[in-house]
């Protein structure tokens, strides 16, 4: 047989060299299918249908209206379809396929228009499922819903009481961005997974029943990876796991499981192996374990638990199986007690259990906030200030980031040293929000010279996690908007949280990068914009974040600035403004040496001497600043050289004087020209509502912060806004010392209102 084999191969090739370059091979390339209809058919006409799509992948040929599948195949859609199935399941995923849809609330594919869960007006619901993945089968899922599939009793093709959205039947699954809710199945209510690999990411599970195990999934000696995700409102009726029932190996990271219920395990039933980091559980409930009932091994990092109930182990119930638990908390629950211990405590390492009971380090309330929105995919219970939870981790096993992204540790006590912080939430007493200083768009361009990008500085660092996609992300395309006034001539669009209105035309963002050093990111359109008006949003309703996830603007406005291609603009901005200046100076002040080396200074000229104010001096109590102000005079050139201000707090001649009505700038050191920390050296920790205090002539006039910003050295327009409706101090000082040119990259400057004068 040898021989023949090697006969015949020789006679291939002198065939092959006969035709020459008549014979090509072609490589099987992925296919891409646009679905362009929501009508479920099997119909040879020119629509192709999602049903049509998976077979058209599956057998890499063309089948009625879809193009020909090949190799790893991507489905996509062409428009916002909500595809009601008709009578049946999809075609079983028997080759690599991606659905890709547009966003979970625009892609909704769905069994029925009955929820099996709920019956809304007695509805008649579906008896089959949505998906089904075979063992040669690999399917991803992105950025759609699934719905409203059941699989009961006998009532399913495959598996006949399993998996009511998705059946993982020895294949591999891989969910993203998207939701699945309302599913119903005997076992998995959402998902079924038989000894295939289910990846669940960025994505909701909500809303799910089963009545034999795995009200949201069933994990049957499969591979289970959940990350980034929230499981809620998912229900077992008569037995085990309201969120997840695990008999395969569970892996939990950065996740929330809230409000799920069973009769045992609440959240998880584990009789494997499961692994949780990160993670959240509130007010789940079990007749046991309101949270976890485990009879195998399970290992608990760095979580949180709060507010969960069972009539036995209020949290976690451990029945014969190992409770691995660090840095984790348990607290507040309800009813049965916070854990219930029938088993074995491996390792138990820096964890708070408020009633003491699995052997906790630490006991005692650890001051917890509601379970809402801290930042980051999923919500979470922040620390609160004073929390014995702070800083009291143990470093060995503590993640590089919480369940929100948010890097640890953070330094969160009164004592010196970072430290992680015990459960999901690393706390931090930075609560000073971002803003945008700067863009560089310009009032007006001239026509067919429209801007293709932009950029955006900030005060401070912001959030840039890996990837683009993050809620709370500069790089993601979302939290910009730019759009035309449309039609109507007015701009309809408010806020980035109320989306684009009426006629606004939105201009295309490809791409945005971002310099951590600079706080800048760069905006990319699609092209240059054509002739019209337009106005950019930098959002902070919806929003970014700094590195500790507070919010642009504090969450509480956008950012937005109005420009004219082929117009007249005016150039006007909301949220963080730019004003009339009340000087001609072009740079604000160099009140910075380089830290950690001595400047000599030459002697100062007599033509800049400071003038002495008498008894003027100014006294910041947060920062537990006292010092004497001086006059510092302007030069020819509209600026002011405060090399030799020592530790004083030189006031800029041309603007007001302190204390009278309008804007009184002053500025002091950062860093001293001994290279040690200056007067104004924690002047960036100010915050709202934080006193500044001038003292003349037996008199104190009190300020209050109402803004602080960091800005560029030649932004002048803030530090030296023309305020005549009040008296107003503006303090000045430098900020991001830069070893490579030895200068200050930024300005800090802070805003004060007066709102008292009292005796001395």
């Amino acid at each position: 047989m040898k021989f023949h084999s090697f006969n015949v191969l020789i006679v291939l090739a002198l065939f092959l060299s006969l035709l020459g370059s008549a014979v090509t091979v072609t490589p099987a390339y992925a296919a891409g299918i646009l679905v362009n209809t929501a009508v479920d058919e099997d119909t040879n006409n020119a629509n192709c249908s999602l049903r049509e799509a998976i077979i058209a992948a599956n057998t890499n040929a063309a089948y009625n209206g879809c193009t020909a599948g090949a190799g790893a195949d991507t489905i996509s859609f062409d428009a916002n379809y909500t595809i009601t199935l008709v009578g049946s399941q999809l075609p079983a995923i028997t080759s690599q396929i991606t659905i890709n849809g547009n966003g979970a609330s625009n892609t909704i594919i769905q069994a029925s228009i009955c929820n099996p869960v709920t019956l809304p007006g007695g509805c008649t619901p579906a008896t089959y499922r949505v998906f089904e993945v075979s063992a040669s089968g690999t399917l991803t899922l992105d950025s759609l819903t699934v719905r409203h599939g059941r699989c009961n009793g006998l009532m399913c093709p495959t598996g006949p009481n399993l998996g009511g959205g998705i059946f993982n039947n020895n294949g591999t699954l891989t969910v993203t961005n998207s939701t699945l809710s309302g599913n119903s199945a005997d076992g998995g209510g959402s998902i079924y997974n038989n000894n295939g690999t289910l990846t669940i990411t960025n994505s909701t599970l909500s809303g799910n029943s089963a009545g034999g195990g795995g009200g949201g999934i069933y994990n049957s000696n499969g591979t289970l990876i959940i990350t980034n995700s929230t499981l809620s409102n998912n229900s077992e009726s008569s037995g085990d796991g309201g969120g997840i029932y695990n008999m395969g190996t569970l892996t939990v990271t950065n996740s929330l499981f809230s409000e799920n219920s069973a009769i045992r395990g609440g959240v998880i039933v584990n009789q494997d192996t499961a692994t949780v980091t990160n993670s959240t559980f509130s007010e789940n409930s079990a007749s046991l374990g309101g949270a976890i009932f485990n009879y195998a091994t399970i290992t608990l990092t760095n979580s949180t638990f709060s507010e969960n109930s069972a009539g036995f182990g209020g949290s976690i119930l451990n029945l014969g199986g190992t409770l691995n638990y660090s840095n984790t908390i348990i607290a507040n629950s309800l009813s049965g007690g916070d854990c219930f211990d029938a088993g074995s405590i491996g390792t138990n390492t820096n964890n708070l259990v408020e009633d003491s009971t699995c052997s906790p380090a630490l006991s005692g309330d650890p001051n917890l906030s509601p379970l809402q929105n801290n930042g980051g995919p999923t919500q979470t219970h922040a620390l609160l200030s004073g929390s014995t939870a702070i800083d009291a981790g143990n470093a060995g096993v503590c993640p590089a980031t919480d369940q929100r992204g948010v890097s640890r540790p953070l330094d969160g006590d009164a004592t010196p040293g970072a430290v992680c912080d015990i459960g999901a939430f690393e706390y931090s007493s930075d609560n000073t929000f971002p803003t945008v200083v700067f863009n560089s768009l310009v009032a007006s361009y001239a026509a067919g010279a429209g801007p293709s990008n932009f950029t955006v500085n900030f005060s401070e660092n912001v959030y840039d996690p890996a990837g683009n996609t993050n809620e709370d992300d500069v790089t993601n395309p979302d939290n910009y908007l730019v759009v035309e006034d449309g039609a109507n001539d007015t701009f309809n669009t408010v806020s980035c949280a109320g989306g684009v209105t009426s006629d606004d035309v939105q201009a295309t963002i490809t791409s945005i990068t971002y310099n951590a050093g600079l706080y800048t990111a760069t905006v990319n359109l699609s092209g240059a914009l054509p002739g019209g008006s337009y106005r950019l949003f930098v959002c902070g309703t919806t929003s970014i974040a700094d590195t500790v996830l507070n919010t642009l603007n504090n969450g509480l406005s956008d950012y937005t600035f109005d420009f004219t291609v082929g117009g007249t603009g005016t150039g006007t901005s909301t949220g963080t403004g730019n004003p009339t200046p009340a000087t001609t100076a072009s740079a604000l002040p160099k009140t910075g040496f380089a830290p950690n080396k001595v400047t000599t200074l030459a002697a100062q000229p007599a033509t800049l001497e400071y003038a002495k104010l008498g008894d003027l001096v100014l006294e910041i109590p947060s920062l537990n600043v006292k010092s004497t102000i001086v006059g510092v005079p302007q030069n020819a050139d509209s600026t002011w050289d405060v090399t030799w201000l020592g530790n004083n707090i030189g006031w800029l001649n041309d603007t007001a004087f302190p204390t009278w009505e309008g804007n009184s700038v002053l500025t002091a050191h950062v860093t001293n020209a001994s290279g040690l920390p200056g007067i104004f050296a924690n002047l960036k920790g100010l915050q709202y509502g934080d006193q500044i205090i001038i003292h003349l002539s037996g008199q104190k006039y009190i300020f209050e912060v109402s803004q602080s910003k960091l800005v560029r050295p030649n932004t002048t327009a803030f530090a030296f806004e023309d305020l005549d409706d009040k008296s107003y101090l503006t303090l000045i000082t430098c900020q991001g010392y830069n070893s490579l040119n030895d200068t200050y990259l930024f300005r800090r400057v802070v805003r004060a209102v007066l709102v008292s004068v009292e005796n001395e």
